[in-house]
C-alpha cells in the first residue's frame, strides 16, 4: 500500500447542482454555463471522464436524457464541447420552427 492511499484528498466545496435541463431553448445557455463552472470549480469531484459524462446526463430531463443516452452508448461524448454541440443542435429555435412547419403542412 502506498502512502498516497493513506492521505485523504480534500475535495473542493460543492457547488449547487444546476437545474435539470428539460428542452427549453432559453434555459440551455445558463444550463451549459453552470455545468462548465461546476466542472471547473469541482474538478476533484469528477476525476474521470465517465463520472463527468454520468453527471451531465443526470442533469437532463424528459426526452433530453433519452436522446443523449443514445449518443452516450454510441461513444459520441468525447468532450464537453460535443455534449453542448448536440444539445444546441437538438434544442435550438430553428429545429422547433422546422418541426412546427412540418406539422402544419401535415394537418
Amino acid at each position: 500500500m502506498s502512502i498516497m492511499n493513506l492521505i485523504p484528498i480534500a475535495k473542493s466545496e460543492k457547488l449547487p447542482d444546476p437545474l435539470m435541463f428539460d428542452r427549453n431553448w432559453n434555459d440551455l445557455r445558463p444550463f451549459v454555463t453552470k455545468l462548465h463552472l461546476k466542472f471547473l470549480i469541482n474538478y476533484n469531484w469528477y476525476p474521470i471522464k465517465a463520472s463527468k459524462v454520468s453527471y451531465r446526463i443526470s442533469r437532463l430531463n424528459k426526452d433530453a436524457v433519452w436522446i443523449m443516452d443514445l449518443f452516450f452508448y454510441n461513444g459520441t461524448f468525447v468532450n464537453f464541447k460535443i455534449f453542448v454541440f448536440l444539445l444546441e443542435r437538438m434544442y435550438n429555435n430553428a429545429s422547433y420552427e422546422y418541426i412546427a412547419v412540418i406539422k402544419i403542412k401535415n394537418l
